[in-house]
């Protein structure tokens, strides 16, 4: 049907204002559009949104560091005043060291480095108990004379046996072997002395024991002397502590029956090639003939070569064994 025209109603004209505003309210309704497209329908665009890990873990804050001082200036060391040395006292004469061997013969090189040692280890002489040579023959004894050239300390030997084999004589050991000889009698071989606190007696048993002049000198001697400290010398020991029969051939009983009342507290003996000691009735007896004799006694029975080192204190006596190795 043909569209009717109001006749009454008069044609409106829409200026330039109607169709900016038209435009703008498009534009507007456009955009809503596209955005509510974009967040319903997860449109995606071309930029990446980055994944961020979590820590693995807690960020450690810096400690609170000390500040670094600078060092400060050393003190300087100062060297020690160093005193001088204290003068060290001479020894009394009371204070001194000897030594005591026996039984040195068929032995040169081991009797040898003995007399070395003596003399390197402060001795002041050296006693020897006998036995210094294989026989008495004068050969015998000028290879002794030879042991002894270098041996500047002074010697108190005694005769031993073996002095008096192949036709020795005492004459000969007085001769040849450096013992002191008493001004009455050229021929006697016993003497004593005196040193610090001590008193030395040597007695002579070469024959195998004592004759009754011996025994009469020996305890007249103890006797006469007032020294606090006593010792006996002798080659032939009175007893073996080891039960053997190498001792005096008779009157051992005697003379350890003299050394107990005369007050003597120490003998030295040699003879048996071993070192041994024991005590009896208050008296040390010591047994010391290792010096380059063969040797009778096993390692652990005293079987080795030595000598005695005996050092004295005022009346205090202590005694060192000293080894000879071969």
């Amino acid at each position: 049907m043909p569209r009717r025209v109001d006749p009454n109603k008069k044609k409106q004209r829409r200026d330039w204002r109607w169709y900016a505003s038209f435009g703008l309210n498009a534009i507007v309704a456009l955009s809503m559009v596209l955005g509510s497209v974009v967040l319903f329908t997860g449109i995606s665009t071309n930029r990446q949104i980055p994944t961020i890990e979590p820590p693995t873990a807690a960020p450690t804050l810096p400690s609170t560091v000390a500040p670094t001082l600078a060092p400060a200036t050393a003190v300087p060391t100062l060297a020690p005043t160093v005193a001088p040395p204290t003068p060290t006292p001479k020894a009394s004469a009371s204070d001194y060291t000897f030594a005591v061997a026996g039984d040195s013969r068929d032995g040169d090189a081991i009797y040898t480095k003995l007399l070395n040692s003596v003399m390197k280890d402060g001795s002041e002489f050296l006693i020897h108990t006998g036995d210094l040579v294989p026989s008495g023959s004068i050969e015998n004894w000028q290879n002794f004379q030879n042991l002894m050239k270098g041996f500047t300390l002074p010697f108190f030997p005694m005769p031993g046996n073996h002095e008096l084999i192949s036709n020795g004589k005492i004459s000969s050991y007085l001769k040849f072997s450096g013992a002191p000889t008493p001004t009455t009698n050229s021929q006697v071989t016993h003497y004593s002395f005196d040193r610090g606190a001590a008193h030395f007696t040597i007695v002579d048993s070469s024959t195998g024991s004592l004759m009754d002049s011996e025994f009469t000198w020996m305890d007249n001697d103890l006797d006469a002397s007032h020294a606090p400290v006593k010792m006996v010398f002798v080659h032939h020991p009175p007893y073996d502590p080891a039960g053997t029969n190498h001792v005096m051939a008779n009157g051992g009983e005697k003379f350890m029956q003299i050394v107990k009342q005369r007050g003597a507290k120490y003998v030295f003996a040699g003879h048996i090639h071993c070192y041994e000691e024991s005590d009896s009735d208050g008296v040390k007896y010591i047994i010391t003939g290792g010096g380059g004799a063969p040797l009778t006694c096993p390692p652990a029975a005293g079987g080795f070569y030595h000598y005695i080192h005996v050092t004295m204190r005022g009346e205090n006596v202590t005694m060192q064994v000293v080894k000879i190795e071969e």
